[in-house]
C-alpha cells in the first residue's frame, strides 16, 4: 500500500555541512504537496535545480524501484547522506590552463635554443603542470644587442598560437638581452593576448625598472628592488599593467640589472642558471600563475 506524502518533509535544518545544507535547501524550496509523485518527480527536481551529484545518487535508488516505498524520513536521510558523501570527496586539482606554452628568450651569446637561465626552472614547471610545451625565441642574441627581431618573434608567436588555439596560456621568460626583448614585447600584447599571458619571468634584466612590486633579488628579498638596469634611464621597463603578472629577478652585484653595483656583465650576471633560489622562485611563480 502506498503512503500519501503530504507534508512529510517539513522544514529541514540548514546549519550542518554545506552539502547537507544545500540538499536541505532544495527540499525546503519544493512543493510539499506532491503526494505519491514526490519520489519520482522530486528526484528530477533536485537534478535540474540543485546539486546534480546528489541527484545522481538518488536516481540510482529510483532505478532500483526503491523510491516509491521510501518513507519521508528515510528519503531525507538518503538525500543528506548523499550530499555529505559528495562533500567529503576530494576535488581533483586541475591546472587553470589545460594547455600552455613557455616562450623562452635566451641571453647574449647563447646558442639558438633553450636558455641555460631557465632550464632547471622549466623542468620543474613541466613536471608540476601538465599540458605544457616550450618555444625558443628565434633571434640572433649577438653582441650588437639589437633584440628587435626577438621582440617581434615573441609577439608573432603569441598571436599566431592564439589564432589556432584560443585557449592556450603563456609564460614569457627572458634572460639578459632576452629579458629586454621580452619587456619590449609586452606593450604590443593587448586584449586577448594580454589575458593569455599568465606570467613573465625576467632574470638579469637590462631594463630593470626601480621600485616595482615585482622586483626581487636572488633570495626573494628587496635588496635590488630600487636598482636601475643598464638600459633603463627613465623610459621603458615593465609596463604598469604587467607588474602584477611579472617577476623581475636581479641578483645583488649583477651589473646588467643593477648598474650601481658594477656596470655590465659581472660574475653575478652569470649565476642565474645555477642559483637554486632563483630556479625555485621562478618555477613556483609560473606554477601558481598557471594553476590560477
Amino acid at each position: 500500500m502506498k503512503r500519501s506524502v503530504r507534508r512529510g518533509f517539513g522544514r529541514l535544518p540548514t546549519g550542518s555541512a554545506r552539502g547537507s545544507a544545500k540538499a536541505a535547501e532544495c527540499l525546503n524550496r519544493s512543493d510539499n504537496s506532491k503526494g505519491d509523485e514526490i519520489a519520482a518527480n522530486f528526484l528530477y527536481e533536485i537534478h535540474s535545480r540543485c546539486w546534480s551529484p546528489v541527484a545522481v545518487t538518488l536516481n540510482r535508488l529510483q532505478d532500483e524501484n526503491m523510491s516509491a516505498t521510501l518513507r519521508p524520513s528515510t528519503f531525507v536521510t538518503l538525500v543528506l547522506a548523499a550530499a555529505g558523501a559528495v562533500q567529503a570527496m576530494p576535488a581533483e586539482k586541475r591546472a587553470a590552463c589545460s594547455k600552455y606554452l613557455i616562450i623562452d628568450t635566451r641571453g647574449t651569446g647563447e646558442a639558438q635554443g633553450p636558455s641555460a637561465g631557465f632550464r632547471t626552472m622549466n623542468q620543474r614547471i613541466f613536471s608540476s603542470v601538465s599540458g605544457g610545451s616550450e618555444y625558443d625565441t628565434v633571434y640572433p642574441a649577438d653582441y650588437s644587442q639589437n633584440s628587435a627581431s626577438g621582440t617581434q618573434d615573441i609577439v608573432n608567436k603569441v598571436k599566431s598560437t592564439l589564432a589556432s588555439n584560443p585557449s592556450t596560456c603563456f609564460i614569457l621568460e627572458g634572460y639578459s638581452q632576452g629579458a629586454s626583448a621580452t619587456v619590449n614585447a609586452l606593450s604590443q600584447l593587448t586584449g586577448a593576448n594580454f589575458n593569455a599571458v599568465k606570467g613573465v619571468i625576467l632574470i638579469g634584466d637590462p631594463q630593470h625598472k626601480p621600485n616595482l612590486a615585482c622586483n626581487v633579488d636572488g633570495n626573494g628579498g628587496k635588496t635590488t628592488a630600487a636598482a636601475s638596469g643598464i638600459s633603463y634611464y627613465g623610459n621603458g621597463g615593465i609596463p604598469s599593467n604587467w607588474v602584477s603578472k611579472s617577476l623581475d629577478i636581479c641578483i645583488s652585484g649583477d651589473g646588467v640589472c643593477d648598474r650601481s653595483s658594477g656596470y655590465g656583465i659581472t660574475a653575478q650576471h652569470l649565476q642565474y642558471p645555477n642559483n637554486a633560489n632563483v630556479q625555485s622562485m621562478g618555477a613556483n611563480f609560473a606554477i601558481k600563475a598557471l594553476q590560477g
